[in-house]
């Protein structure tokens, strides 16, 4: 498979591993999905 690079293909994960913060979850996915970079997976 060949993969085309440029400084406009890249992409970020985001991992959030949670143990008894729920009632912070939502306020951070919200942060997340307002930031101005917005080519993450």
């Amino acid at each position: 498979m060949d993969f085309q690079y440029s400084k406009y293909s890249v992409k970020v994960t985001v991992l959030m591993s949670v143990y008894n913060g729920e009632k912070y979850l939502e306020e951070a996915v919200d942060s997340i999905l307002n930031q101005t970079f917005t080519d993450f997976e």
